[in-house]
C-alpha cells in the first residue's frame, strides 16, 4: 500500500515509516504540515494516510483528512485524543497514542483489507479504534 505519514513528532514519524516499509508497504513523507502533506498527496496519489489530529495547531489534521479524502485517500487517525477523531464522518478509525509499531502495522493489514473489501476484518489491536459502520464511501466492507 502506497501510504502517507503526517506526523509532526520525528521520532514517531521515522519510526513509523521504517515499520512501514519493514512490512512491505511504500511510504511516504513523513509530512509535518498540512500544505506538505497535501503536496506530497497531489504527486503521490496515497491509497492510505495517517494523520496526527494535532500539527501546527489542534484539529489541524482534521480538516486535512477532508482535503485528503477529496483527492481519494482513505484516513486513519493518530492521536492520543480519540473523542475528538470520532467527529470527522468520514475517517476509518483511530489509532490512541501511545502506540505500538507492531499496533500500527496490524493496523495498516487491517485499513488496506477494509479497502478493499474484506467482509471479516482480524481482530483489531487495542490501540486501533475502528468507526462503525464507516461513513467512507472508500470503505468497500461493512465492520
Amino acid at each position: 500500500m502506497r501510504i502517507l505519514v503526517v506526523e509532526d513528532q520525528a521520532l514517531i514519524a521515522l519510526t513509523l515509516g521504517e515499520a512501514l516499509k519493514e512490512a512491505g508497504h511504500e511510504v511516504i513523507g513523513p509530512a509535518v504540515r498540512s500544505e506538505q502533506a497535501l503536496s506530497l498527496a497531489r504527486a503521490r496519489r496515497p491509497e492510505l494516510a495517517l494523520v496526527d489530529i494535532d500539527l501546527d495547531y489542534a484539529g489541524e489534521g482534521l480538516e486535512l483528512a477532508s482535503e485528503l479524502y477529496a483527492l481519494g485517500s482513505a484516513v486513519l487517525f493518530m492521536t492520543g485524543r480519540a473523542d475528538l477523531a470520532r467527529t470527522h464522518p468520514l475517517a476509518l478509525g483511530v489509532m490512541v497514542k501511545p502506540f505500538s509499531l507492531t499496533s500500527a502495522v496490524a493496523a495498516v493489514s487491517i485499513a488496506q483489507g477494509l479497502l478493499a473489501g474484506e467482509s471479516d476484518p482480524p481482530i483489531p489491536p487495542i490501540e486501533l479504534r475502528l468507526f462503525s459502520p464507516p461513513a467512507n464511501p472508500l470503505v468497500r466492507s461493512r465492520i
